[in-house]
C-alpha cells in the first residue's frame, strides 16, 4: 500500500510539472547597460622643431598570436592609464565628439520561475543537461538564438558589471550576455584607408 501510495505522489508530481512547464508563455525585451569613458592618446614628439603633434593616435600591436589596439584610458583625476582592446572584437568609429571607449552589454530581468519564456520574440532555451547541472549548476549557459546568457557570474565576467547598476527584487531573475559589443570612438581623420608603407624612404 505504501509503494502504490508512493508512486502515486511521483505520478502527481510528475504531471503537475508537465503541466507548469506547458502553461503561459511570457515574453520579455532585452535592455542593455553602457560601460563608457574618454580615451586619449600620446603626444608625439618633434625633435626638429621641439614641438609635440595634436593629432590623435591609436596604438597597433600584437602579443604571442592576438592583435590589440592601445589607448589611455580616463582612471579619474586627471590621470590616464594604456588599456588593450582586441582587435578582432573591437570595433573603431571616427566621431566629431568625445573620443571614448564604449562597451554595450545585453541583459533581462525575468518575473517569475518560469523557463517558457521569450526575449526580443526569440524562444529561451535552458541548458537541459541535467546530470551537467546537478554536478555543475553555476556553470550552466543559457541561450537566446546565437547570444549565450548567464545568471551568475561563474562564466561571465559581464554579470557583476551589470548586477551592479541593475534592481532584481524577490522572485526575479538576471540573465547576463556573455558577449558585449565594444567600440573605439575616435576624432575624424584618425583612420588612414590610403597609407605608405616603404620603409625603405625612413631614414
Amino acid at each position: 500500500m505504501k509503494i502504490k501510495k508512493l508512486a502515486s505522489i511521483v505520478l502527481l508530481m510528475g504531471l503537475v510539472l508537465t503541466v507548469s512547464g506547458c502553461g503561459k508563455e511570457y515574453h520579455y525585451v532585452s535592455k542593455t547597460y553602457v560601460v563608457s569613458y574618454p580615451i586619449k592618446s600620446l603626444g608625439l614628439h618633434n625633435e626638429v622643431s621641439d614641438s609635440f603633434s595634436g593629432a590623435f593616435f591609436v596604438g597597433f600591436g600584437s602579443l604571442d598570436t592576438n592583435t590589440y589596439y592601445y589607448v589611455y584610458a580616463d582612471a579619474g583625476n586627471g590621470r590616464y592609464i594604456l588599456q588593450k582592446y582586441d582587435a578582432e572584437t573591437t570595433y573603431i568609429k571616427e566621431t566629431n565628439g568625445q573620443p571614448k571607449f564604449e562597451e554595450v552589454i545585453k541583459y533581462f530581468v525575468t518575473y517569475n520561475n518560469s523557463d517558457n519564456f521569450t526575449v526580443d520574440g526569440i524562444k529561451f532555451k535552458k541548458d537541459n543537461n541535467f546530470f551537467f547541472n546537478f554536478l555543475f549548476s553555476p556553470f550552466s549557459v543559457n541561450s537566446v538564438g546565437d547570444e549565450d546568457y548567464t545568471s551568475n557570474d561563474t562564466l561571465n565576467v559581464n554579470y557583476d558589471i551589470v548586477a551592479q547598476h541593475v534592481k532584481v527584487g524577490k522572485n526575479q531573475t538576471l540573465y547576463v550576455s556573455t558577449d558585449a559589443t565594444s567600440t573605439l570612438y575616435v576624432p575624424k581623420g584618425t583612420i588612414k584607408v590610403k597609407f605608405n608603407a616603404d620603409v625603405n624612404n625612413i631614414k
